[in-house]
């Protein structure tokens, strides 16, 4: 960005920056980036713990903000800089949920999940037992996600 270009949008709000974005002006982009990236990258750093990973959170945080503009789904009235911090607070949930639910349980479901419990003396309940988990394991992984969501984590 040249001089000029920075005492241009010196001056403005994050509200006036994003509708100069939206008028197509992608330098006002820039400008919001510049302003929010540190203490993005330091919200992301509290709660990873990792700077790197805060870095790369932030990469993907700001890829989605671009996409929630582009479609027009910002709300104008909103104060930016805390849409911006719990947008990347949820983005950290959902990462969060998504990789626990992968390696929470690898290739395990529980007797819990179908609520089998059933007697060790009841042979025609233990067979069920084994043919349901026979079935889930010849599932794909995609689908045995899904299970363990629906089933484990009370999901709909």
């Amino acid at each position: 960005m040249t001089t000029k270009q920075k005492r241009v949008f010196e001056n403005l709000r994050d509200s006036d920056l994003i509708s100069r974005y939206l008028q197509g002006d992608k330098q006002a982009f820039t400008k919001l980036v510049e302003i929010h990236r540190k203490s993005l990258v330091l919200f992301n750093y509290k709660i990873l713990h990792e700077y790197n990973e805060a870095e790369d959170a932030v990469q993907e945080e700001l890829l989605i903000l671009l996409k929630i503009l582009d479609s027009g789904k910002y709300k104008k009235d909103r104060k930016f800089g805390g849409w911006l911090r719990k947008a990347a607070r949820n983005y950290l949930l959902h990462q969060h949920r998504k990789h626990s639910l992968i390696t929470e349980h690898p290739g395990e479901l529980p007797d819990l999940l179908f609520d089998l419990q059933t007697d060790e003396n009841d042979d025609a309940a233990q067979e069920m037992k084994k043919i349901v988990f026979r079935v889930i394991e010849e599932l794909p992984e995609r689908d045995v996600k899904l299970l363990i969501l629906r089933y484990w984590k009370k999901i709909s």
